[in-house]
């Protein structure tokens, strides 16, 4: 029986006709066409991915490694700048929180006029600080650069004092000395007093300081740290006393007092009054309204150029000693300015010369800071701040 239906199956077979050519012809276009198919699909998907990842690289991942400033012929990279701008705005979030805690200890009733004073400051900061953290970067650069140049050298003991200052900063805000003015009303006893902090060491500000860049999301490693932030503290100070050691210690000068006015007309009848006989002195005490030589009859002292708003500055050096000159228009009103002394090479005070050795300094940071070629656009610095924002989600 068996048998049978195997002899059945095999005859079947035998009978069933086999393809014509044409059909073999056809069936071979079909496979073709499919193939053909199938190979532009796949190419189709490829050019998809190929875009997509074309676009995440210009957007995210190139646009990050492009210029925002070039300092020196060394690139600043966009997003060497957002972490740097993330790390600074952590900073300032950390001296904010450090000062409320402060002003919270001292008191609701007798708040500190210094703390408030600092977070008013620190709240401006923030507004400003996307512009500030790219000049501050910029400074960086230049000046190690200029130390470089000058091989000035550095220290791990002043960067350890510098990481010390940082850390103090953090807990009291970058203006520690305006902890210090007093509350507006007499300290009674039942208010609270704020628990005394550790004493920082080195190894507590590391420690402070790590916290800070944990809290940044990473946005600077300690050697990046080290690099932009702590470094130029040191190096921007020795550059100051390097550059201004420049500076002449004597200079010319004049001795001179004024009367400050609202407007033309007061300064005109006042230098009339002075013209008819009465003093000086005792009408700036009557009429001046700049509350710092006021009592003093006006007197500004000994000054150099470069001290005072320069339409004043070019009246007073052009004056002549004993003379009452023209109403002189500037920014703060109408002055009338007596030259009393003048000399061409008058030693400078402490104060007089410090001032002249930092505007020397900034001078030259000014003229370094003009030679930065700046490729900032609004793409680049969207793409920054999404970049913070992803950091500060970490």
């Amino acid at each position: 029986m068996k048998r049978s239906k195997r002899h059945a199956l095999a005859a079947q077979a035998a009978e069933k006709p086999r393809p014509t050519p044409r059909q073999l012809s056809k069936r071979a276009r079909e496979q073709r066409l499919r193939r053909l198919i199938l190979s532009f699909v796949s190419a189709a998907l490829a050019l998809v991915v190929l875009v997509l990842a074309y676009g995440y690289w210009r957007e995210v991942l190139r646009k990050g490694s492009e210029p925002i400033v070039e300092v020196g012929g060394r690139p600043i990279e966009t997003e060497l700048y957002a972490r740097y701008f993330a790390f600074q705005q952590m900073v300032v979030n950390q001296q904010l929180a450090s000062l409320s805690q402060l002003a919270a200890a001292a008191g609701s009733a007798n708040p500190s006029a210094g703390y408030q004073q600092q977070i008013q400051l620190l709240q401006q900061r923030q507004r400003s600080l996307e512009n500030e953290a790219l000049s501050q970067l910029v400074e960086a650069f230049i000046v190690h650069q200029e130390t470089e140049r000058r091989e000035i050298p550095l220290t791990d003991e002043e960067i350890d004092a510098q990481r010390v200052e940082l850390a103090r900063q953090l807990r009291e805000g970058p203006f520690p000395f305006l902890n210090q003015l007093g509350p507006s009303q007499p300290v009674t006893g039942t208010q609270s007093i704020a628990s005394p902090t550790p004493v920082l060491t080195v190894d507590i500000a590391q420690a402070e300081l790590q916290q800070v860049i944990a809290r940044s999301g990473q946005a600077l490693t300690e050697e990046q740290v080290r690099e932009l932030v702590l470094e130029p503290r040191v190096l921007r100070k020795k550059l100051e006393e390097t550059i201004g050691a420049d500076v002449a210690p004597s200079a010319e000068q004049v001795h001179a007092r004024h009367i400050l006015v609202e407007d033309e007309q007061q300064a005109r009848d006042a230098r009339q009054r002075i013209e008819g006989g009465e003093d000086f002195v005792k009408l700036a005490q009557e009429l001046s309204k700049d509350s710092g030589s006021k009592e003093k009859g006006g007197d500004l002292g000994w000054f150099g150029r470069g001290q005072m708003v320069t339409e004043f500055e070019e009246a007073a050096f052009g004056g002549t000693p004993g003379r009452v000159l023209e109403p002189v228009k500037t920014s703060f009103g109408y002055h009338l300015i007596e030259v009393i002394e003048r000399d061409a090479n008058r030693p400078l005070g402490d104060e007089q010369l410090a001032q002249a050795r930092l505007k020397r300094f900034n001078d030259w940071l000014n003229g370094e800071r003009a030679k930065a070629i700046y490729h900032i656009s609004n793409d680049k610095l969207e793409w920054a701040r999404r970049f913070v924002n992803q950091l500060r989600a970490t």
